[in-house]
């Protein structure tokens, strides 16, 4: 993943921190990536897919470079549903945001 992220154009150091299982840049740089929820699903994908799977997480690595688009339309291609079950909002003490 750091050599993808290098290539991508990354010219800071990149850390890997192996206790914690995640990348953490170095210097001006504080973007960082969880290698357990990249490494689930890399493996969960098929091997047609998990290219894209690391171009995604690449992508990630960069985000923070960009600023918040001031467009729906801007962001309108990032975005991404998400279905939760019943219980995670039945759960004593939740409270929205």
């Amino acid at each position: 993943m750091i050599d993808r992220i290098q290539q991508a154009g990354e010219k800071g150091p990149i850390a890997y921190l192996p206790e914690e299982f995640r990348l953490r840049g170095e210097g001006e740089r504080s973007a960082a990536l969880m290698l357990g929820n990249a490494y689930k699903e890399y493996c969960a994908a098929d091997e047609e897919n998990r290219d894209r799977v690391i171009r995604h997480w690449v992508r990630n690595w960069f985000s923070l470079l960009h600023d918040m688009p001031e467009d729906f339309e801007d962001v309108k291609p990032d975005l991404l549903p998400i279905v939760r079950s019943r219980s995670h909002f039945d759960t004593k003490g939740w409270m929205p945001c």
